[in-house]
């Protein structure tokens, strides 16, 4: 999420889509460390699996928006 609020306030599309691409990559390493945590039974299998099937539709929304920003028009000014 920090990555979006910055990306956000640089003010222009194509900055905002490479902090996408950071808050992907921080979801990538996420679902690194749920790996990690369960194959040092430090998570239970079932909430391994709940934490990473939410870390994969995090990662389809963000690239959702990530195609969005790159193909479409929209222009913004955030306000810091």
């Amino acid at each position: 999420m920090a990555n979006l609020a910055e990306g956000f306030a640089s003010g222009s599309r194509k900055d905002f889509s490479r902090y996408v691409g950071y808050a992907l990559a921080s979801a990538a390493e996420v679902k690194s460390h749920i790996y990690l945590a369960l194959d040092l039974d430090y998570l239970a299998s079932k909430s391994g699996d709940e934490l990473l099937a939410k870390a994969s539709i995090i990662s389809m929304q963000l690239t959702g928006l990530q195609r969005y920003l790159k193909s479409s028009g929209v222009d913004y000014r955030a306000t810091p």
